[in-house]
């Protein structure tokens, strides 16, 4: 169909197909924090940190992991992505965190940049660079996560289209690290799903879907809350998987209640 299209009619099939890779030639622009989003930045913040954490290979103690979650409200109050050399500036120079503090509204966000020195240890300011660092060290995700948003629409990224299509498999890619990124947009676009126009279908389809859900038990409890709704957004999921076994009974069960249509295919050796 491509091939065989006008020059416009190429464009405008480019324009309604959206990939998102993570190669070593090129990547694919996807912010950790949506500037799009329509909740709270709170809750993005909550959201993205326990995405985050579940799928890393680190250990991520309380103390680190409430000071990530206050630098990403931050973030989201600057319109800034959480760059490791902005989180050094703030949780090392005051002057940083002063010219921070008149564009952050909440009241508990403001005392926490005010006391950053008295509240935080060295150690756990340490702790906190070292596992950002490492969690967006790879070319590929370090790109992809810190394009400002004015250069994504400068270069005419087809956030809006149509059809997204994510290679989160990708071999470039350690597999914590994919993982990560297929709960970032599975979650976002359920979050989505619920709040937009229900005159325009959606389908959303997860490949691998036993082993996303399985080993992201947050995004799980996303999905089975979002399914009872979405029937009434016009939206459709689509989870093709091997098996269901490493799911638990309860959600298997609510997975098998709100489906339509169960399509089984027999392997024969």
């Amino acid at each position: 169909l491509f091939v065989a299209a006008t020059p416009r009619a190429r464009r405008a099939i480019a324009r309604s197909i959206h990939a998102i890779e993570w190669r070593r030639d090129a990547t694919t622009p996807l912010p950790l924090l949506s500037p799009l989003s329509d909740i709270s930045p709170e809750y993005e913040a909550e959201l993205k940190v326990d995405i985050l954490v579940r799928t890393s290979r680190q250990e991520w103690p309380e103390s680190v992991r409430f000071v990530f979650f206050q630098m990403l409200r931050i973030c989201k109050a600057m319109g800034e992505q959480p760059h490791p050399k902005f989180i050094a500036q703030l949780l090392h120079d005051a002057d940083a965190r002063n010219a921070v503090l008149p564009h952050v509204a909440a009241p508990d966000l403001r005392d926490f940049l005010e006391k950053v020195d008295k509240l935080l240890r060295p150690q756990t300011i340490e702790a906190v660079e070292r596992r950002i660092a490492i969690e967006f060290a790879y070319p590929p995700v370090y790109l992809s996560t810190f394009l400002p948003h004015e250069e994504i629409v400068r270069r005419n990224v087809p956030t809006d289209a149509r059809i997204v299509l994510a290679d989160c498999g990708s071999t470039d890619l350690p597999p914590s690290i994919g993982m990560a990124r297929a709960n970032l947009l599975a979650t976002d676009a359920f979050l989505s799903a619920t709040r937009r126009d229900p005159a325009i279908p959606l389908t959303i389809f997860l490949e691998e879907a036993l082993l996303l859900l399985a080993n992201a038990p947050g995004l799980l409890s996303r999905v089975l809350d979002a399914l009872r709704v979405l029937r009434s957004t016009n939206t459709a999921v689509m989870f093709a998987t091997q098996a269901v076994d490493a799911l638990p009974k309860s959600a298997v069960r609510e997975l098998i209640t709100n489906t339509g249509v169960l399509t089984a295919f027999q392997s024969r050796a």
